[in-house]
């Protein structure tokens, strides 16, 4: 394949200049595309389990203010782990995640994941890697698929099956529906 070619792109973000960066899962890699030129101007990731490796990156999203590259991994390895936009490897944790699918930063830096399969939020710490927080979401959800936080740390969820978004505080709380 080419370097503009993907095998299975699933996450995409921008990073502070307007760069593209969206994660290839089944090539395990991220590339970084010229949003002028629609080229890909860096390509990063082989797979692997060692740390800096990836296997199955699946959503990515960009830790404000220091244009740092987060993903999760899906099954068989999921995780977080963290890059800077040159493709070094900064840390990586998360090795509680059994089934990411969605996950989303706020302005704080705090990373939000949602696992569809065993109904949860966790919240980390992008700094040390350790859960801020976290929740359930049996009683509300069906299948959550994807998440944004906004500047009041309101988390909306979507939900494919039940065919609704909700909203949601860092404690779990319902506060409303859209």
């Amino acid at each position: 394949r080419g370097i503009n070619e993907f095998l299975e792109p699933n996450g995409i973000t921008f990073l502070s200049d307007g760069t593209i960066g969206v994660v290839d899962t089944n090539s395990s890699q991220v590339k970084l595309f010229d949003p002028v030129r629609r080229e890909c101007i860096l390509k990063f990731g082989q797979a692997g389990t060692r740390p800096g490796a990836l296997l199955y990156p699946y959503r990515v999203a960009v830790l404000p203010g220091r244009d740092l590259l987060v993903m999760v991994q899906r099954s068989p390895r999921p995780m977080i782990q963290i890059f800077d936009r040159n493709g070094q490897f900064i840390s990586r944790f998360g090795n509680d995640l059994e089934s990411p699918r969605a996950i989303c930063i706020d302005q704080q830096g705090r990373i939000i994941v949602i696992e569809s399969k065993i109904m949860k939020v966790h919240i980390y710490d992008a700094t040390s890697g350790r859960i801020w927080g976290q929740f359930d979401l049996r009683d509300h959800l069906s299948f959550p698929t994807s998440v944004c936080v906004n500047d009041r740390h309101e988390l909306y969820v979507s939900d494919n099956e039940s065919h609704f978004v909700r909203v949601f505080d860092y404690n779990g709380q319902h506060l409303k529906n859209i």
